[in-house]
């Protein structure tokens, strides 16, 4: 049938593009060929594909999410890992809701598209059997340079990455005028405030849930 062709072809596109984000260079891995000798214990770790649809602006989109078997992963066996979600509380959302509404805040929601490919190098040796589309050699596997999707530490190790990155970057204070801080209640909701004037009240505040946060603020006020 027509639909299904095209569904088809819809879905092998998105599945090029996810691994255009996995490869562009070397980002989320780094093909190796084969297993280091000295690492040959950390058997490689298979993956698969999540296929999912959603509407933007009355379009149909489709993502081919390639997410790793995280339960595969023999670093598990150590139980050295974070798996913390790190994400605001729900209980958190209310003060900061209500503070929003009493100051006439905006709030809009936002996301990072491609999130876990795009925090810190993994401080692990994580190897990975890449999918047929990759066209890697069959003695070949890929090295994970990003904690990618599916691994048990992936959302500790980006929210670990996003906190570093929005509590230390010299971006905010250098060309907006901000210090970002977290919040004494919550680490997963940050606070923005005004340079030398951090003892007064925030100008926005957003709290994150892994990839996606809540900003409420005056957009113009909290802008230089």
């Amino acid at each position: 049938p027509q639909d299904l062709e095209i569904f088809r072809l819809e879905v092998d596109r998105a599945k090029q593009r996810e691994l255009e984000q996995y490869s562009q260079l070397h980002q989320g891995v780094s093909p190796v060929s084969p297993v280091p000798a000295s690492t040959a214990s950390k058997r490689p770790i298979s993956m698969r594909r999540v296929i999912t649809f959603k509407q933007v602006e009355n379009k149909r989109g489709v993502k081919a999410r390639l997410v790793a078997r995280g339960f595969e992963d023999p670093a598990l066996r150590t139980g050295s890992l974070g798996v913390g979600a790190c994400m605001a509380a729900r209980l958190s959302y209310l003060p900061v809701l209500l503070t929003a509404a009493t100051r006439g805040w905006e709030v809009v929601k936002m996301d990072i598209s491609g999130a876990f490919l795009k925090g810190d190098r993994i401080a692990r040796d994580v190897y990975l059997v890449p999918p047929p589309e990759a066209r890697c050699a069959s003695s070949q596997v890929w090295k994970a340079n990003m904690a990618v999707y599916g691994l048990v530490d992936a959302p500790f190790e980006f929210w670990r990455s996003l906190d570093k990155f929005l509590r230390a970057h010299s971006v905010w204070e250098d060309q907006l005028g901000w210090v970002i801080l977290n919040s004494p209640d919550d680490s997963c909701v940050y606070r923005i405030l005004r340079t030398g004037r951090e003892c007064v009240a925030p100008v926005a505040v957003f709290p994150t849930h892994v990839d996606a946060f809540v900003f409420l603020g005056v957009l113009h006020k909290a802008s230089p």
